[in-house]
């Protein structure tokens, strides 16, 4: 690890105040560690700490600056690395990411949120075999991980193992009981299953324990929009759960304005599903525009999306 410095008691006071915990990327934080880099512009640790703080005020571009700065001084700063690499990926920039942590890793080879947080960047290449050995890694290192194990769990289910990904999110549950993210996707998998009644079940209590997950009341939409066995679907439902997923995401997430559209074609209301598929396609990645685009085909059609859901 990085060798420790003797700090000037006014810049260890000055790193005091600055690393209260009520607000770690508040204002007062960044310009309290300002102060103690002018104060000792050679230390490593204070380039560090207010990289932090912009990384939490999601100041990315500033964070990297820090840390490549905290590094040039003490190249051996493995949390320095490590932080740098968790500013790559919030910039998609999952190659630089994924130095960053192996870099973490060689200097720190038992710290699993290294390993946890390489895994997610994996994830986002699709390399889903890679992100997966980086899971296991990190809850061998640490078997109270509950992030690895819902991690893993969502590289099993794009791998299309089903019973792998219930066991693992099981895991996380089993160890953080209100995990809310972990139920939302064990819902899923159940829903993969066609154990319908068990998805429900999990995002209900998912939305529950966390009712501003805009991500949770996507799905939960998703689900009562496109479900193949009509039983399960509800189109008011839908049209209820999307609203609050696309209000906690401001109207700008193309995705969750498409899973909008799904629940008005499932409720029988072709033109707001048209209008707010149109909206969805004009705000989605590249990578989605065309499926999209067939969604909304089929609304102005008037013709509602039906999920092919297969074990």
């Amino acid at each position: 690890m990085r060798r420790m410095k003797l700090l000037p008691l006014v810049l260890v006071l000055c790193s005091l105040v600055a690393t209260a915990p009520a607000q770690p990327g508040s204002d007062q934080a960044i310009a309290d560690y300002t102060k103690a880099i002018r104060l000792s512009p050679e230390d490593a640790t204070a380039w560090y700490n207010r990289g932090v703080a912009w990384l939490a005020k999601k100041e990315f571009d500033k964070a990297i600056l820090d840390f490549n700065r905290a590094i040039r001084l003490e190249p051996k700063y493995a949390l320095a690395y490590y932080k740098r690499g968790n500013a790559w990926r919030e910039k998609k920039e999952f190659d630089k990411a994924i130095a960053d942590y192996t870099e973490a890793i060689r200097r720190d080879p038992k710290d699993a949120g290294s390993h946890n947080n390489r895994g997610i960047a994996w994830r986002e290449k699709k390399d889903f075999d890679k992100a997966i050995a980086d899971y296991t890694e990190a809850i061998r290192i640490d078997p109270k991980i509950a992030a690895a194990y819902n991690n893993r769990g969502e590289s099993w289910s794009n791998k299309k193992e089903y019973d792998k990904a219930i066991y693992d999110y099981n895991e996380a549950i089993r160890l953080v009981p209100n995990f809310g993210m972990a139920l939302s996707n064990r819902g899923a998998a159940w829903s993969h299953k066609k154990e319908y009644g068990k998805a429900i079940s999990d995002y209900s209590e998912a939305s529950r324990i966390d009712p501003k997950d805009a991500n949770t009341w996507n799905a939960s939409a998703w689900f009562a929009a496109t479900c193949p066995d009509a039983r399960y679907r509800n189109g008011k439902n839908a049209v209820e759960h999307a609203t609050r997923a696309c209000e906690l995401t401001a109207w700008k997430d193309g995705a969750m304005l498409d899973t909008l559209a799904a629940a008005y074609a499932e409720a029988g209301d072709f033109p707001n599903a048209v209008k707010w598929g149109e909206k969805a396609v004009e705000l989605a990645s590249k990578e989605m525009k065309d499926e999209l685009r067939s969604h909304l085909d089929l609304f102005k059609a008037h013709k509602p999306y039906r999920l092919d859901v297969k074990k």
